[in-house]
C-alpha cells in the first residue's frame, strides 16, 4: 500500500493531477458527492478496509490529513474519490467509466434549513481563511521562483549532468526488452495544518537530495526520469505546487525500490535512514556569495510565509470542524452504512470485467 495526498494548496487554489488517473486509463471511478460531515471520508475508509490484502493506494486530504480523499484498488482498477470542491470531478463517460454516488441523499434537509444562517456564516468564514492562505502562497511562490532563478544562474550544468549519468548507470541497469517506461504523477508532499508534510515510501531505499535553491534537484530528477524511462523503468513523480509552475520534488522507481526525496528551504524530514546527496557542489559558490543577502532574505521570507499559510489552514480546519457538526447532525448514517455494503458488493462483482 502506498499513501499520498490527492493534491495540495497552491497560489491558484487546490491543484491535483488525479484527473489523469480518472480519465486517462481503464479505471472505473465512483465519484462521491457530498457536503462536509456527510460521511465521504468514512465511506472511503470502510471501502478500503473491506479489501485488506489488495494492492491499493490511499490518498489523504491535505486540508485535513486525517481524512481520506480517494482510494485506488489497483488490480481491480477501481477508484473511489471525493469529487466535491475544491477537487471537483464529473463523469466523462457516465456509468461506463465513472458514476456519481450522492451522499446528499442521506441528509435531512429540514434540519439543515433550520440552521441555514449559521451554516452560511461558517461556510463564508471557511472560504475566507483559504483565500488568505492563497495570498500567502502567492507571495511564497514569488520568493521560491527567485531562489530557483538564482540557482539556475549559479548551476554547474555539466557537472550535474555527469553526476546524473553516473548514478543512472549505477541504479538503472539496462533491460534486454527495450520498452519505454511510463510516468505516473502522485502528490507525496503538501502544505497541511500540520506543516509541510511528506509521505515516505516505506518499501524504498531513500536518497535525500539536499537543495535549498530547488533548481539543481528539479533538473536532476527530470534527467533521471528521462534516463529511467529510456531504460524501461516506470517512474512515479511528485511535483511541488508552491512555485509559479510545478517543479519536480520527489521521484520513485518502484521496480528497484528506490526513491529520491528533496529537502531544503520548505521541507526538512530530519530522518536518519537517508543516503544524503548535497547539491551545494553543483552551484558556483562565488556567485551565491555575491547574492548572500538576497538569499538570506528569501529563505527567511519563505519560512515566514509558509508559517502564515499553515496558520490559515489551522484556522480553516477549526471552522471546517464546526461546519461538519451541522451536517453530521442531519446525516442518516444507517443509510450510508447500507450504501457501503452495496458498493462493496458492486465492486467485487466488477472483478475481471
Amino acid at each position: 500500500m502506498r499513501e499520498y495526498f490527492l493534491g495540495g494548496a497552491s497560489p491558484e487554489g487546490f491543484k491535483t493531477s488525479f484527473d489523469k488517473l480518472i480519465y486517462g486509463g481503464d479505471n472505473f471511478t465512483y465519484i462521491i458527492k457530498g457536503t462536509a460531515g456527510s460521511g465521504k471520508s468514512t465511506l472511503m475508509k470502510k471501502l478500503a478496509a473491506a479489501f485488506p490484502v489488495e494492492d491499493k493506494e490511499i490518498f489523504y486530504c491535505s486540508a485535513d490529513p486525517d481524512s481520506l480523499d480517494a482510494v485506488y484498488l489497483k488490480k481491480r482498477r477501481i477508484i473511489i474519490v471525493d469529487g466535491t470542491a475544491p477537487h471537483v470531478f464529473e463523469p466523462k463517460y457516465p456509468f461506463a467509466y465513472q458514476a456519481i454516488t450522492d451522499l446528499g441523499a442521506y441528509l435531512e434537509q429540514g434540519t439543515l434549513y433550520a440552521k441555514r444562517t449559521e451554516i452560511a456564516e461558517v461556510t463564508d468564514e471557511y472560504s475566507m481563511w483559504h483565500q488568505r492562505c492563497r495570498r500567502y502562497l502567492s507571495a511564497l511562490s514569488s520568493i521560491t521562483d527567485d531562489m530557483w532563478q538564482i540557482g539556475r544562474s549559479a548551476l554547474y550544468s555539466d557537472k550535474l549532468e555527469g553526476f546524473t549519468e553516473r548514478i543512472s548507470k549505477k541504479l538503472l541497469p539496462r533491460k534486454q526488452i527495450k520498452e519505454t517506461g511510463n510516468t505516473e504523477y502522485r502528490s507525496m508532499s503538501a502544505i497541511t495544518p500540520k506543516g509541510y508534510e511528506l509521505f515516505l515510501p516505506e518499501d524504498c531505499s531513500i536518497y535525500l537530495l539536499s537543495d535549498e535553491l530547488f533548481c539543481g534537484s528539479d533538473k536532476f530528477l527530470r534527467a533521471f526520469e528521462e534516463n529511467a524511462l529510456r531504460r524501461g523503468y516506470d517512474v512515479t513523480v511528485s511535483c511541488s505546487y508552491l512555485h509559479s509552475s510545478p517543479i519536480y520534488e520527489h521521484l520513485i522507481i518502484p521496480e528497484i525500490k528506490t526513491a529520491f526525496i528533496t529537502a531544503g528551504t520548505l521541507l526538512d524530514p530530519r530522518l536518519d535512514a537517508f543516503r544524503p546527496i548535497s547539491f551545494k557542489r553543483f552551484y558556483d559558490k562565488n556567485e551565491l556569495a555575491a547574492k548572500k543577502l538576497r538569499l538570506k532574505f528569501d529563505k527567511t521570507a519563505c519560512r515566514n510565509l509558509l508559517t502564515e499559510a499553515v496558520d490559515c489552514l489551522v484556522n480553516a480546519k477549526t471552522i471546517h470542524d464546526k461546519l461538519e457538526s451541522y451536517y453530521i447532525s442531519a446525516a442518516d448514517f444507517g443509510g450510508i452504512n447500507r450504501l457501503v455494503y452495496r458498493l462493496i458488493s458492486e465492486i467485487k462483482s466488477k472483478e475481471g470485467k
